[in-house]
């Protein structure tokens, strides 16, 4: 199977929040504290023990910090294969893209180029009942 080296930026119903979705798999480090992320290829074995040799058990908190230093973050949230970061009111995504992909590339794809795809809106979901 080829590799696939994503981001693709999803707007949410909020205007202030837009969710990084990453090819890069970002699961709970079995040797740090509950809300200590790494990245893992996500075609690796996650059973595998050395799994977190792959980077550095700290890469996800050095990422979430340069992304926090960025005038305009208020908040980023980390999930499996998503980012969500949120602005201030006062700044526009004009504003801060460019620095929060630049981030992401250098941690989650230090060497190589990963595709950019963006997106106006999330997918909807089967099952969602948008009328509810």
């Amino acid at each position: 199977m080829q590799d696939i080296n994503r981001i693709r930026v999803f707007d949410t119903n909020s205007t202030r929040t837009h969710l990084y979705a990453v090819s890069k798999r970002l699961i709970k480090s079995d040797r740090d504290d509950s809300r200590t992320f790494t990245l893992v290829d996500r075609q690796r074995d996650l059973s595998d023990s050395s799994v977190n040799s792959i980077l550095a058990p700290d890469e996800i908190r050095i990422m979430v910090r340069e992304l926090l230093q960025i005038v305009g973050v208020l908040s980023v949230r980390i999930r499996p294969h998503e980012i969500h970061i949120r602005i201030a009111v006062t700044f526009d995504w004009e504003d801060v893209h460019e620095d929060v992909i630049r981030i992401i590339k250098t941690r989650a794809f230090p060497n190589v180029e990963p595709d950019i795809q963006l997106r106006l809106a999330l997918p909807a979901i089967e099952g969602d009942n948008a009328a509810a």
